[in-house]
């Protein structure tokens, strides 16, 4: 395994140019290629798209190997969107190739503006969403006649201990006293 500066130079700091470390054992600088420090990601992939047009998404992505496959695919989607690229479908999948000389990125507010105006379309969509299914429900309700009022029995009044005994025989006051007591035991 070659030494740790080695893999830092390699994997980790592959844009840094004239990195010097303070190693006792000699006084070496190292120059790292910074070709393409100031470029985008898609704009090397749009340069490429450029330079070898009528490409399917394979060679691109074998062109570009620390870029995984689906990075590739959504930047040249995102490109198409833009109109920076033209995607025409073949029997291979898309072909790719420019549609102009000039690279054109959307600056910050330009995003901005973008994103807001798709998450207000995606509001006004959700409105429109819930007031045809609002309508739609309401549409599909039977209109069934209102219920007619159902008569309540009456409700007997609460009465007291003393006006039920008053109200008994003694027969009936004595064959409660005896259901009672085998209840509650006595």
């Amino acid at each position: 395994m070659p030494d740790l500066q080695t893999e830092i130079f390699k994997k980790v700091l592959p844009n840094m140019s004239n990195l010097k470390f303070d190693d006792p054992g000699g006084e070496q600088e190292v120059i790292v290629e910074t070709a393409s420090q100031n470029t985008s990601v898609a704009k090397s992939i749009w340069e490429y798209v450029k330079a070898h047009p009528n490409q399917t998404l394979a060679p691109i992505v074998k062109a570009f190997p620390d870029i995984e496959r689906t990075g590739i695919s959504t930047r040249l989607t995102q490109m198409r969107k833009r109109g920076n690229i033209i995607a025409t479908p073949s029997a291979k999948g898309f072909l790719y190739s420019v549609s102009s000389d000039t690279y054109s990125a959307l600056s910050r507010t330009e995003a901005l503006a973008k994103a807001q105006e798709a998450r207000q379309a995606k509001r006004k969509q959700r409105q429109i969403r819930a007031h045809v299914k609002a309508a739609k429900s309401k549409a599909m309700k039977p209109t069934a006649p209102a219920p007619k009022a159902v008569a309540r029995p009456e409700a007997t009044p609460r009465t007291s201990v003393a006006s039920l005994l008053d109200t008994m025989s003694i027969v009936q006051a004595r064959e409660l006293y005896d259901q009672l007591k085998k209840i509650f035991g006595g």
